[in-house]
């Protein structure tokens, strides 16, 4: 999707396979419980734990592989069944985390993979009763979307829903830093992120030295292929998004 490939090997790779790490271990970690009541009664609690169910899966092409394992690992490691559907700009990672689960052993039918139109497949995971939980990343009006029909069969809802999030610099502070951070705030990842900073609030004693050494990070910035460790700013994932 355009990402600087040293981008994914140091930061989204580390992170992803922390995440199956983090979450296997604290399935194993997780265990019920059962105290008694100082009450006369002396009233019995128990703590179960059991899984949801079946956990549908819909993510975004900015992020396809990070997106995809903050969704699938805690719910494999709770004990649910997950049906993965992908954007249909990135499915390729999808299908390479898919193999990779195939390889390590992962039980037939506990990660399912359907690729496809967000319009007809994501609709029908929404509406099935079958369907438990529904995990979405993605844009706002999508996520109302969801919630709306998700209500017709109580369905259990996670939503990480676009922003505009706002950077704030102040006269005093550290303006070099602080340009450097709105930099990158905004033009990490093409700026393809759920919450880059789209907007940037300036205090009027700086705006012109902020404006002027941003300008000048924007002008010298690295753009071109992914792949060249040179490349700072990869293509835009879509003709879609670009325009």
């Amino acid at each position: 999707m355009g990402m600087p490939y040293h981008d994914f090997r140091d930061t989204i790779m580390p992170f992803c396979s922390g995440l199956f790490r983090f979450h296997g271990a604290l399935a194993m970690s997780a265990l019920d419980g059962s105290y008694r009541t100082s009450y006369e009664s002396d009233i019995r609690i128990l703590t179960r734990r059991e899984p949801l169910g079946v956990v549908a899966a819909i993510t975004p092409f900015n992020f396809p592989l990070t997106l995809s394992v903050s969704k699938i690992a805690p719910a494999l490691a709770a004990g649910n069944t997950v049906v993965h559907k992908p954007a249909s700009d990135t499915p390729l990672t999808a299908l390479a985390l898919a193999q990779v689960l195939l390889d390590a052993g992962l039980p037939a039918g506990a990660y399912n993979l359907i690729t496809g139109g967000g319009g007809t497949i994501g609709d029908a995971l929404v509406r099935d009763p079958r369907i438990d939980k529904i995990a979405f990343t993605g844009s706002t009006g999508v996520g109302q979307g969801i919630m709306r029909s998700g209500a017709e069969t109580m369905k259990h809802l996670t939503m990480e829903l676009g922003g505009k999030s706002p950077n704030i610099i102040f006269a005093d502070a550290d303006i070099d830093a602080a340009v450097q951070a709105a930099f990158w705030g905004i033009f990490w990842n093409k700026g393809e992120v759920c919450v880059a900073g789209s907007r940037l609030l300036v205090e009027r004693a700086c705006y012109d030295e902020v404006v002027e050494k941003l300008s000048l990070l924007a002008q010298r910035a690295v753009l071109g292929d992914p792949l060249d460790p040179a490349t700072q700013v990869g293509p835009i994932a879509s003709r879609a998004e670009y325009d």
